[in-house]
């Protein structure tokens, strides 16, 4: 893994399934909704997501926390490292 990823201006936050994402004007990125439910498909649009929304000059974009699998390890090191 290497040691910086990309880290959107836009705070980023990691939410459990459910949990309510912050107030304001933000975007909600959800597994197999606004996502690719698939772990490959998911991280091989990863960053162009998080770019396209930073440049929409939002107040926060929230991601719904993938399963602690090993099939969605690399993903969520990836989200870990964009929220900061």
């Amino acid at each position: 893994m290497h040691p910086r990823h990309y880290r959107p201006a836009t705070p980023l936050y990691l939410l459990n399934p459910g949990e309510c994402p912050p107030q304001g004007r933000g975007a909600l990125l959800r597994i197999g909704h606004e996502m690719p439910a698939e772990p490959l498909a998911y991280a091989a649009v990863l960053y162009e997501t998080l770019h396209r929304l930073d440049a929409e000059g939002l107040d926060w974009i929230a991601v719904e926390r993938p399963p602690e699998t090993p099939e969605w390890a690399g993903v969520l090191d990836r989200l870990r490292r964009a929220a900061g």
